[in-house]
């Protein structure tokens, strides 16, 4: 294990390092920070499928430790109850949370960095590993459509299936209407595999999908967004800094399932919860078979 990726006692904690954490011995349970659940410290996730799975991940890698943990679903005000300790750990989409929370418009090109600025003293940011859950418009093969540029005329009298949160972020359909000239109305459905269902069954004509979500098997192409209104949005594991600071250890181990996973493993593993493994199994033989769990 690489101790030196650590950096902690910074405004920001990056690690930039080893992908996997391999302690020689377990070590005790700290004492949690604020007034977690009785059932182990809380970590925070989004409501989602993506979340569900992640949350078993940490949760697993905290207990090969020794630490007991429980994942929760995030409030709205997630970064306020990691800063008040009830959670000490949250994943979240690094660009997403950066724009909920700048008041400028444009993207830095250091996210990462300029996130931890805003996220300083109190939360701590981990390096991101591989997973990128930015957004993406898709059609189906059959729609003949290629990219966003061509689907002015083509938009009329036709609806877009979208998450509520893919509305008016940056990348989401006001944008698209906004900047491509479209003109489609919102199908809200949060569930992908719903979406890209309405999509298939021409209920709607493309849909918004993050690239880490399970499709549920359906057969969709993404569209060419010539004018890179989508950006990346890279999985980053957000901590309470007064608990990396007194359990690096159990921050290392949540943090290396985040730099170990990929998008295709993300997408893969929730596959399998979708057809009906229990994520607590899913989760645990990723976790064995990269060392982690």
């Amino acid at each position: 294990m690489d101790r030196r990726s650590l950096l902690l006692g910074a405004s920001a904690l990056l690690l930039a390092g080893c992908a996997r954490v391999e302690p020689s011995a377990p070590t005790p349970s700290p004492t949690p920070v604020g007034s977690p659940s009785a059932a182990g410290v809380g970590i925070g996730v989004e409501a989602t499928a993506t979340g569900t799975l992640l949350g078993a991940l940490l949760v697993g890698a905290a207990a090969k430790l020794g630490t007991a943990a429980i994942a929760q679903p995030s409030p709205t005000e997630v970064i306020s109850a990691l800063q008040a300790g009830t959670f000490v750990a949250t994943p979240v989409w690094a660009s997403s949370t950066w724009a909920e929370l700048s008041d400028d418009e444009e993207l830095p090109q250091d996210v990462l960095t300029e996130l931890a600025g805003l996220l300083e003293p109190k939360v701590s940011v981990l390096a991101p590993g591989l997973v990128d859950g930015g957004l993406v418009w898709m059609a189906t093969a059959a729609s003949g459509q290629k990219s966003l540029e061509d689907l002015s005329e083509w938009s009329q009298g036709k609806a877009a299936a979208v998450p509520a949160m893919a509305i008016e972020r940056s990348d989401g359909l006001g944008a698209l209407n906004a900047i491509y000239r479209t003109n489609f109305q919102a199908l809200t459905l949060d569930d992908p595999v719903a979406r890209a269902t309405a999509v298939a069954s021409g209920q709607a004509a493309i849909g918004a999908f993050r690239r880490s979500e399970y499709l549920g098997g359906v057969s969709l192409v993404e569209l060419i967004d010539p004018d890179q209104m989508c950006v990346s949005d890279q999985l980053v594991l957000l901590v309470n800094s007064t608990y990396a600071d007194a359990s690096p250890q159990q921050v290392l181990a949540m943090n290396a399932v985040v730099q170990a996973l990929t998008t295709d493993q993300v997408v893969a593993l929730a596959g399998q919860v979708a057809q009906g493994t229990a994520v607590a199994e899913v989760a645990h033989g990723w976790l064995v078979s990269h060392q982690l769990g």
